[in-house]
């Protein structure tokens, strides 16, 4: 699983899977403090997927699920090509208005 709310996947799922690196807040003062290492995020040690980059190697490497909202296209506009240029990938569902909107897709 990949997701911008790793925190949410571990509570919900019972696992970590991926982070994709957002900032809650905006700030990026308090982003930093979320990140450790500069590899895993500080809320349950989700590793990050820092760059498009990464996605694309995750992408081909591996399979699973993204989960996106209104709000992580916002703040995350350079995974959005990888996602939608991977080959492989499906969109499961898709609901919801603005930041509300979910996007679930499989790869």
């Amino acid at each position: 699983m990949l997701s911008p709310y790793a925190h949410l996947t571990k509570i919900y799922l019972g696992h970590t899977g991926y982070w994709l690196p957002i900032s809650l807040t905006g700030k990026p003062s308090e982003f930093d403090k979320t990140i450790i290492e500069g590899r895993y995020d500080y809320y349950v040690k989700a590793p990050i997927v820092a760059k498009p980059a990464d996605l694309q190697f995750l992408l081909q490497e591996s399979h699973g699920f993204i989960v996106m909202d209104g709000m992580s296209r916002i703040r995350l506009p350079q995974f959005l090509p990888v996602i939608s240029g991977h080959p492989g990938m499906q969109l499961l569902y898709h609901d919801g208005k603005g930041l509300s909107e979910i996007w679930l897709f499989k790869f």
